[in-house]
């Protein structure tokens, strides 16, 4: 049962509705202020029928990533008049995950695509009191200057997790090329004398010869999001950006919440960050990484490209999903489950 232990109500006649809508949406009794949408059983089609609701009983046009920065009532409410400000936040270097919790946060790193937004699917995995940031790639806002090289994305990330925690030990977590950045932010942090209490990476791999390098191809990333939707090229009448945006938008996929300015910016950064990626030579990490692997694909063994990589153990725990479905629930309930005995242990 999901229903909130303890509900905490709302304060004003604006909070009282979306108290209403989030109950309805999520089919539960009561849902106070402080309850969190992701937590309580919220994923991305269920968060587009409340951005409708919401339209719909209020009169306000919210993006749905709207959700992903405020997932509570208690602050969504204050982000229904700022549209600008909610663009900024949800686009920038460090998005708040969850703020509040009594142990030292985890760090989450962006894929491919610069955003950080799946990682919110991993809150209701992960108690309330691990607290959860995620990192982003430069140059979602539109006039920002993209990231020239790894180092310099890695230099940058670092400083905003000393922002929020200044000292280590640090938790860290990446998924594909996030994977990759993790583990080169947790190779500066042990550098700057910081330890590392975990190094968890979702299916990436270092590009260590042409055969693991990654495509910088747009068309393959737009077919790699269409495909996770049942969809192929087949299914498009030609090679067009804004025919697979337009099946993107039809099937509520989370990226529908972007603009098409915006989406056509994601796929930049996609490219820039797929050249970065592929000319990059990851340092030595001295210790052991959690490396967990898709095992529904075709191709080689990658695991093993981590081990000059790494002065410990890669511990492989392979799950039974695509690349591109390591997000979903069942896998990532695995993923979870497991991270969990590595947090316990170290706190």
């Amino acid at each position: 049962d999901l229903a909130p232990a303890n509900i905490k109500a709302p304060r004003t006649p604006e909070e009282a509705v979306l108290c209403e809508l989030f109950a309805e949406v999520l089919g539960l009794e009561k849902v106070g202020i402080e309850d969190n949408f992701f937590e309580l059983g919220g994923h991305s089609l269920l968060a587009m029928k409340l951005i409708s609701r919401i339209r719909s009983k209020l009169g306000v046009e919210l993006p749905i990533r709207s959700l992903f920065e405020a997932p509570t009532i208690e602050n969504l409410s204050g982000h229904l008049s700022s549209e600008k400000q909610r663009t900024r936040n949800s686009f920038g270097t460090v998005i708040p995950l969850r703020v509040n919790g009594g142990n030292l946060p985890i760090f989450c790193f962006h894929p491919i695509i610069g955003l950080s937004w799946d990682y919110y699917k991993i809150l209701k995995y992960i108690p309330p009191d691990w607290p959860l940031y995620g990192l982003q790639a430069r140059g979602l806002n539109r006039n920002e200057k993209r990231h020239t090289d790894v180092d310099e994305m890695v230099d940058e990330y670092i400083n905003h997790i000393k922002q929020v925690q200044p000292c280590g030990p640090y938790k860290l977590l990446g998924w594909s090329m996030g994977g990759v950045i993790a583990h080169e932010v947790g190779c500066r942090l042990q550098q700057d004398g910081h330890a590392i209490d975990m190094l968890a990476i979702l299916d990436g791999y270092p590009s260590i010869d042409k055969s693991t390098r990654i495509t910088d191809d747009s068309w393959e990333l737009l077919l790699g999001i269409i495909g996770e939707l049942g969809y192929t090229k087949n299914d498009l009448a030609r090679e067009s950006i804004k025919d697979a945006y337009e099946i993107i938008k039809r099937e509520q996929h989370a990226l529908a919440s972007l603009n098409y300015s915006e989406f056509k910016r994601m796929l930049s950064i996609s490219k820039n960050n797929a050249k970065l990626l592929n000319t990059h030579i990851p340092s030595v990490f001295n210790g052991e990484i959690e490396l967990f692997v898709a095992i529904n694909y075709s191709g080689k063994d990658k695991s093993v490209d981590w081990n000059q990589f790494v002065k410990g153990k890669v511990d492989v725990t392979k799950i039974q999903c695509t690349h591109s479905g390591m997000m979903n629930d069942v896998p990532l309930k695995e993923i979870t489950r497991r991270l969990l005995k590595k947090l316990r242990g170290a706190s």
